[in-house]
């Protein structure tokens, strides 16, 4: 007989190995701060608008 994988544990166990994760990024962070402090962050406003407006989508609940 063949035994199906067991994908609650892996869900589980994946899960738990997320949380030991950080939640933010620190050197991520450190270096946008840091171009952004010379002036040499760049972000499209076109890039930005969508981003906001799929972010407004995904997060609006079902009617």
């Amino acid at each position: 007989m063949h035994k199906e994988p067991d994908h609650k544990a892996d869900t589980e166990a994946a899960q738990e190995a997320a949380k030991q994760l950080p939640d933010i990024r620190q050197e991520k962070v450190q270096d946008i701060q840091d171009a952004l402090a010379a002036g040499q962050y760049h972000v499209s406003s076109e890039d930005l608008a969508d981003h906001l407006i799929q972010d407004v989508i995904s997060n609006t609940p079902d009617e």
